[in-house]
């Protein structure tokens, strides 16, 4: 007997987490300033930034983790460094670096809801 897809339970995803620590993240946030600076970047541009030799099933999730915490934007042929990105760039003082990184630390949706519990 077959099912048909409305009769199929829904699959439930587990919930999405960054691919790399934020310490690690903002490391990479730096090495694509520096890199490649301000603009739209692909993937591959963004992947020797960080230190890897193309864009592979390695540094996707990396580069994800960096949308998660919030210093990547999607934009149209790539992605671009966020007004968040630059506050662990470009910051003002220790102060501001800081209170950047702990926002980025509670952006990810799994990581709000680890804090909520």
């Amino acid at each position: 007997m077959s099912e048909t897809t409305a009769d199929k339970k829904k699959r439930e995803r587990s919930k999405a987490y960054p691919g790399a620590n934020l310490e690690t993240c903002a490391g990479y946030v730096a090495a694509i300033k520096k890199s490649l600076g301000k603009g739209v970047h692909d993937r591959d541009s963004l992947a020797k930034a960080m230190g890897f030799d193309k864009a592979t099933g390695a540094v996707n999730p990396k580069i994800a983790a960096l949308v998660h915490f919030g210093w990547l934007d999607r934009a149209e042929g790539g992605y671009q460094l966020s007004v968040n990105a630059q506050k662990i760039t470009d910051f003002i003082n220790e102060a501001e670096k800081k209170q950047e990184l702990r926002l980025a630390f509670c952006r990810p949706t799994l990581y709000q809801e680890i804090l909520a519990k």
